[in-house]
């Protein structure tokens, strides 16, 4: 099974340093310059003055590949059940951490939680209906979806989507707030990682790399692709500081891409 670098980080046994690349060519040496990492998310590279000077710190996560189009979900936890109180507590905090205001949550709203177990931007409401699946639940098999923080798989519902509110309640169909999640096409999955990672205030560059891949695999399982634009390898293989844009994402099938290069 293929495995993606969560985090790549050692701890030196000369000075006690525990030094973390984030990024491609993000070296980084330790107090004392006895041992160094580098490669970010992408590969594992160690230099050091002699074997036996570090401690491997590193993280990984193992990616499922799967063509059922349902899973680019994820397994987030899936339940019906209201939020306690220090589950309450932890969404409101990382709301407020990216500028969501605690009046734009619906928690515990209980003929929502009756019809429907997602965390769900209502675009009629302008607000997110919070259920138990806005929580990480990392099970043996899981894809990037599962990796989004609290925080991030808000931003993800609240400035991915909202970008598009005109465009939802043009073509609206729906009559309830459960029904939001059956009027997302797989290009507004997309979309939403994309926009959320190009705007959302508050994130951090893994974050923003972590919703880059959601975008890619969700098209992935629909056969299609697209290129990166500066901005996206910037903060998937670089330092993050390119200003994003704010352009369309042009979407191709993975087989006409392969027959342009």
């Amino acid at each position: 099974m293929r495995k993606i670098i969560v985090r790549n980080k050692i701890r030196c046994l000369e000075c006690g340093d525990v030094i973390e690349s984030i990024s491609v060519h993000d070296y980084r040496k330790c107090s004392c310059g006895k041992c160094a990492v580098d490669g970010g998310s992408e590969y594992l590279r160690r230099t050091f003055e002699h074997e036996g000077i570090f401690e491997e710190l590193s993280e990984f996560a193992p990616v499922f590949m799967c063509a059922d189009k349902k899973c680019s979900q994820g397994t987030r936890k899936r339940s019906n059940e209201p939020l306690s109180d220090k589950e309450i507590k932890a969404v409101i905090e990382a709301a407020k951490s990216i500028d969501i205001a605690p009046e734009s949550l619906v928690i515990n709203d209980l003929e929502y939680l009756d019809n429907s177990t997602e965390t769900i931007y209502d675009y009629h409401d302008d607000k997110i209906y919070i259920t138990k699946n806005v929580f990480q639940e990392i099970k043996n098999d899981f894809i990037i979806r599962d990796l989004l923080s609290v925080r991030t798989f808000l931003a993800r519902e609240y400035y991915g989507r909202r970008h598009f509110l005109r465009d939802y309640i043009k073509r609206d169909h729906r009559s309830s707030p459960s029904e939001c999640q059956e009027s997302y096409t797989w290009q507004d999955e997309a979309n939403a990682s994309i926009y959320a990672a190009r705007f959302a205030p508050g994130l951090d560059q893994r974050d923003r790399a972590l919703l880059y891949q959601d975008a890619v695999y969700c098209a992935y399982v629909y056969s299609q692709t697209f290129r990166l634009d500066e901005h996206m390898k910037s903060v998937i293989f670089g330092d993050g500081t390119a200003t994003p844009e704010d352009i369309p994402v042009d979407y191709v099938s993975l087989k006409e891409a392969e027959n342009n290069d």
